[in-house]
């Protein structure tokens, strides 16, 4: 019979073997070894990882050597193909987007269905994640989807904070949405559109709105006569919570 310290010996190289072998078959699958929320079970989990804003287990993934940030794996919430960095932007984990976007050979502009995560940022709201990705070396400022800037999103949307932002780094006050082969609209005038007709209908809305034409007329005057943007007054309305309904097609707000 085996003694007591034979037994103990034997208990605890097998926990170790199990160990070894669960770490060894988690990696070659590509599976994060410790606990994740898993919203969506079938989904790989750098992301999500990203999707959750877990630290621990992104930078996990980042330590590996053959492990490529820009991969895109499909998506268990819409079943397309999209990357770490998107899901991060979209759901305003901001410590995650500051590792990613730090890394060396990082694509910040990497897209889903045309979408880059400044873009998905913009449109859920995300100022945080906005004001780090505008600063980023590289970024697509001026990209479009669907014909409209994320400085028309974020004009249109009423993020006052947001056009703050994109206008500081040098987003393009005249680039315009293009409605048909005729008409188009510009950050300025979905701006206008978007201000109640009196602000006591909503005076929370009329001064975000009001704030957000402020700040795109003192580009458009800034870049007309000095040939570039430069910041906004520091005179502005206070800027305030909230945000409007998108006047764009419903799949702007989509997200996989």
């Amino acid at each position: 019979m085996l003694s007591v310290h034979e037994k103990q010996r034997w208990i605890y190289a097998s926990f170790f073997l199990f160990v070894f072998v669960f770490c060894a078959k988690a990696l070659g699958a590509g599976e994060y070894p410790m606990i994740l929320k898993r919203e969506y079970g079938d989904e790989h989990d750098f992301l999500a990882a990203c999707r959750e804003g877990n630290v621990k287990a992104v930078q996990f993934f980042i330590d590996q050597d053959d492990f490529d940030v820009n991969k895109r794996f499909i998506s268990g919430a819409s079943g397309t193909y999209t990357n770490g960095l998107f899901l991060a932007a979209q759901n305003g984990h901001t410590e995650v987007v500051k590792m990613l976007v730090r890394i060396e050979g990082i694509d910040i502009n990497n897209t889903w269905e045309g979408i880059t995560p400044l873009l998905q940022a913009t449109m859920h709201s995300q100022p945080e994640v906005v004001k780090i990705l505008v600063n980023t070396k590289g970024i697509g400022i001026n990209h479009k989807w669907e014909g409209a800037t994320a400085l028309f999103h974020a004009a249109q949307d009423g993020h006052a904070e947001m056009v703050r932002s994109l206008l500081r780094s040098g987003a393009d006050p005249f680039q315009k949405w293009r409605m048909n082969l005729i008409l188009t609209k510009s950050p300025l005038s979905a701006a206008k559109q978007g201000r109640p007709f009196f602000r006591r209908w909503n005076p929370d809305k009329y001064d975000r709105y009001t704030a957000i034409i402020h700040m795109l007329n003192q580009a458009i005057c800034n870049h007309s006569a000095y040939g570039s943007v430069a910041t906004a007054s520091t005179a502005e309305p206070p800027l305030l919570n909230g945000f409007s309904t998108i006047h764009l097609q419903n799949r702007s707000k989509l997200w996989p």
